[in-house]
């Protein structure tokens, strides 16, 4: 081999073992006089480690907010740069994307005011998912939920499009036990009441 120095992916495939027999002999020929190369070779091969051991630790338990920093950060040479924002990335990413709570309480409403054994009933201080049929219903390219309590106060309005047959809302707000009403409008003006659902918090 001669004096020049190795290339950025030349070093990067050495310390990833994706080298074949002949040139691993002629990249460590190489080595065995330049310093400069070596140091390289040092530091790509410490960086490797890192990521490795960063994506075994991810799989078992979840990383500090240092480790994902150091690795997303760390200056590492040539092209590996790429590939390491990639890897360091994706292990922030899964650190901090919001995970679903398991406590959230599904109900589909399809009564009107009845019977206090028909009314839908949900846990206080606990996110409540709404589905609606609106198949029977005027079509609207946009309807509006009003969330009230039993006095009439609007605790919250909500509007959304459709999906297909269905419309959903999430109700996040921590609500006390009590009465509640949801009323359906068919617009954005609440001019247009379709339905009024009870809805029971205990």
């Amino acid at each position: 081999m001669n004096s020049s120095h190795l290339t950025d992916d030349r070093i990067e495939n050495y310390s990833m073992g994706k080298l074949g027999e002949p040139e691993i002999a002629e990249v460590e020929e190489h080595l065995l006089f330049c310093a400069e190369c070596q140091e390289q070779v040092a530091r790509m091969d410490e960086f490797v480690k890192a990521i490795r051991t960063a994506a075994t630790r991810t799989s078992t338990e979840t990383p500090s907010i240092w480790g994902r920093a150091s690795a997303l950060f760390s200056l590492h040479p040539g092209s590996v740069w790429a590939g390491a924002v990639a890897v360091a990335s994706a292990i922030f990413l899964v650190g901090f994307l919001p995970v679903t709570s398991p406590d959230v309480q599904y109900l589909a409403l399809s009564t009107v005011r009845g019977p206090e054994s028909s009314v839908p009933h949900a846990k206080t201080n606990a996110p409540i998912d709404l589905e609606f049929d609106v198949t029977d219903l005027p079509a609207s390219p946009i309807y509006t939920i009003e969330l009230v309590d039993r006095t009439g106060a609007v605790v919250r309005d909500f509007t959304n499009e459709p999906k297909s047959s269905k419309l959903n809302i999430r109700i996040g707000e921590k609500l006390r036990p009590g009465q509640y009403w949801i009323r359906l409008y068919g617009n954005s003006l609440k001019t247009d009441l379709l339905r009024e659902y009870a809805l029971k918090v205990d």
